[in-house]
């Protein structure tokens, strides 16, 4: 069978990060360097299973930095206009994932963020963030640099560490500095275009062919 680009999007991908994502990434490596068919279906196996346990964890998390909003007062019709952000005893690992979700519920930037504790015992916040279309999650960081430990990331998803002492400020900082790119049309919107199609059209042999050309599909695809 021919693996396309929404097989490994979907399928194989989700299963490789899952490993990673709860600290069994040798389980990959064993997989992909394995020349033993029934071995190699066995490691499959057990990544599909740590795909299961990661997706209950993303549930649970997502039901957690939902109610950790509900207390901070972010109600539906306050959220809109500012970032999500939230921080308590997240899972690290799927911290973006749940970034990701709640950019779906609000349509804005969320910032995930799971406390813990440095090499000094001090308490930080290290967390994922994913933002919306036309905003830079990394240039919102930038204008923030001084009250952030370290960041990285691209225009779309960035992952930082905030020390504990410098948390509120950083956060109150971030959210001025979203609502002035917000004011001034800087982290714009762009709309999309939803146009309604008949399923005969769009299971045609010849549109099928020619959809099939415009792989990989994802955000730097133009098409």
């Amino acid at each position: 069978a021919t693996v396309l680009s929404e097989d490994i999007g979907f399928s194989l991908g989700p299963r490789i990060n899952a490993a990673g994502r709860l600290g069994e990434s040798r389980l990959v490596v064993e997989l992909l360097t394995s020349f033993d068919r029934l071995s190699a279906r066995k490691l499959a196996i057990r990544l599909a299973r740590y795909n299961e346990k990661r997706k209950a964890i993303c549930d649970e998390n997502l039901v957690l930095a939902r109610s950790l909003l509900s207390r901070q007062n972010m109600t539906q019709g306050r959220i809109p206009a500012e970032m999500v952000i939230v921080s308590g005893e997240m899972h690290l690992g799927v911290a973006g994932i749940v970034a990701s979700k709640l950019v779906e519920l609000y349509a804005v930037p969320a910032v995930v963020f799971s406390q813990r504790f440095d090499e000094k015992g001090g308490l930080i916040h290290v967390g994922s963030a994913r933002s919306t279309e036309g905003v830079d999650i990394v240039g919102l960081f930038s204008a923030c640099a001084p009250h952030i430990k370290k960041y990285g990331g691209h225009s779309k998803a960035a992952g930082l560490t905030v020390c504990d002492h410098s948390f509120e400020v950083f956060c109150q900082e971030l959210q001025k500095e979203y609502l002035r790119t917000a004011v001034t049309g800087e982290g714009r919107r762009k709309t999309d275009i939803v146009i309604e199609v008949s399923v005969e059209e769009v299971m045609s042999g010849n549109f099928l062919t020619y959809y099939q050309l415009l792989e990989p599909f994802g955000p730097g695809n133009p098409a």
